[in-house]
């Protein structure tokens, strides 16, 4: 990607908090920021390090014939917004993940990310030589960004540019689940969302999420409508506006996070408010 154009896409970003789908539709499509450009935002930006966020990568799972064994062996297909199935078919993509867990692609879909590996568009890995660390019983395995082999620095390099930190977790479905799932649909492929999670928690990295109904996360992109200016508190300075604050309870408490309240009369009303709200609340029987 050009340089001119993503430091346009960083300069123009807001974040849309919400369940994936409703984030989804504040943003202006193909604007939404991938993996490593939310890296790169939060270094320019260091107030936005903490959000949690969906990113714009799609995360492909598929049973192939292993080159060098010959036999049977899942395999993680990696890609960008150029390929991001998912985020073309937003409402099945959402609506699959929280009914069955997991998105089905169409066959063509499926065809356009594998080819998309020859043009370097796509990354291809086998699972096993990600080398997961996981629970017996668990559809998921990760692995730690410190000392790591090829494929490992490959993938993180894929998600992090060069903002990786050494014990940063990646995590990913496991091959045994993918066989599983896939047994007697070997032309099929599964695919699951991508989350990055706030530096604060050490900035792990899910290719395999497929809690998209979860409301605190969201989705940097050039929002569709600039955020509503909030109400005035009489005799309270208003707090600055900033612009990737959305006046939702999860935007709100967003932005105390990293803005912490330094005026007297707006912590005052803070907690009249707060008060308010226990004085009102229905004693428990």
């Amino acid at each position: 990607m050009p340089q001119a154009t993503l430091e346009n896409r960083l300069t123009n970003v807001g974040y849309a908090p919400g369940p994936l789908l409703d984030a989804h539709s504040r943003i202006v499509s193909g604007t939404e920021l991938e993996a490593h450009e939310i890296m790169e935002l939060r270094e320019s930006k260091p107030e936005l390090r903490n959000l949690w966020t969906w990113t714009n990568n799609f995360s492909m799972y598929r049973v192939e014939q292993d080159e060098t064994s010959k036999e049977s062996e899942a395999f993680l297909y990696f890609t960008g917004r150029e390929h991001n199935l998912g985020f073309r078919d937003i409402q099945n993509f959402t609506s699959q993940l929280l009914k069955t867990n997991n998105y089905i692609p169409s066959r063509e879909g499926i065809q356009e990310v594998v080819d998309a590996v020859s043009t370097r568009e796509a990354l291809r890995i086998k699972i096993p030589d990600l080398q997961l660390i996981h629970n017996p019983g668990d559809e998921f395995g990760y692995f730690k960004t410190k000392n790591m082999n090829d494929a490992q620095r490959h993938f993180t390099e894929a998600i992090y540019g060069k903002g990786a930190k050494p014990g940063d977790r990646v995590y990913v479905l496991k091959s045994d689940y993918v066989k599983k799932q896939l047994k007697g649909k070997e032309d099929s492929a599964i695919a699951r969302a991508s989350r990055l999670g706030g530096a604060g928690s050490g900035s792990r990295f899910s290719a395999d999420d497929r809690g998209v109904g979860f409301a605190d996360c969201g989705l940097f992109g050039v929002l569709k409508e600039a955020p509503k200016a909030p109400a005035k508190i009489e005799g309270v300075a208003a707090a600055p506006i900033n612009p990737v604050a959305q006046y939702t309870q999860e935007g709100i408490l967003n932005y105390l996070n990293t803005n912490p309240v330094s005026d007297e009369k707006l912590a005052a009303a803070l907690l009249k408010h707060a008060t308010l709200f226990y004085q009102n609340r229905t004693p428990k029987a």
